[in-house]
């Protein structure tokens, strides 16, 4: 990848991370999940993306826990948890970021539980990646991460090299640590 590339790839998301802060900004309990798919568009068009690099997935409640849920319809209620994964596209370089926060702006406790964990992971692979790092060996990082605060909070028990061993914690990050970005969303 070249430098111009680089830059595309940065300036797409920094658009995108900006159109997910202004959704956070825009909800409020009574909010449907498809207006909140609007803001993100809209703040995404001002800043020159004219497409998205996939339908946004904005999921409130219950659906937040539905893989590539498409409903859209529901109202946000005080209290929900809202799943946003939505990137712009821009000069064909696509952003895919998806992001889980608070309807009302507080976490519960078991809400705050596993932001925690998530944001354990994240920060172990910030500290841990590097030139020369291979990516399944940061999937693994944080995989155990996950795993380690599962079983923390009670989801998970037995030992955590067998859970390792057999992807239990799979069953709650069915996608793992991510995927390569450029031209398509999964590049």
């Amino acid at each position: 990848m070249q430098e111009p590339e680089i830059k595309e790839l940065a300036e797409t998301n920094k658009i995108s991370s900006d159109a997910h802060v202004a959704m956070w900004r825009a909800v409020r309990p009574g909010t449907t999940e498809i207006e909140l798919e609007g803001v993100f568009v809209a703040e995404t068009a001002k800043k020159g993306c004219r497409f998205q690099a996939y339908n946004p997935i904005v999921g409130t409640g219950r659906n937040s826990a539905i893989l590539h849920y498409t409903g859209g319809w529901n109202p946000i209620k005080d209290g929900d948890l809202i799943l946003v994964d939505a990137g712009a596209e821009r000069q064909l370089y696509n952003s895919d970021i998806t992001r889980c926060f608070p309807a009302n702006g507080r976490f519960t406790r078991e809400q705050r539980e596993v932001y925690e964990t998530v944001l354990r992971a994240q920060n172990a692979v910030l500290e841990a990646v590097r030139a020369g790092v291979l990516w399944e060996d940061m999937h693994r990082l944080s995989a155990r991460v996950i795993a380690e605060g599962l079983i923390a909070m009670g989801v998970l028990t037995g030992s955590l090299e067998d859970i390792l061993k057999n992807h239990v914690q799979a069953v709650f990050y069915p996608h793992g640590l991510g995927h390569m970005l450029g031209l398509d969303t999964h590049d």
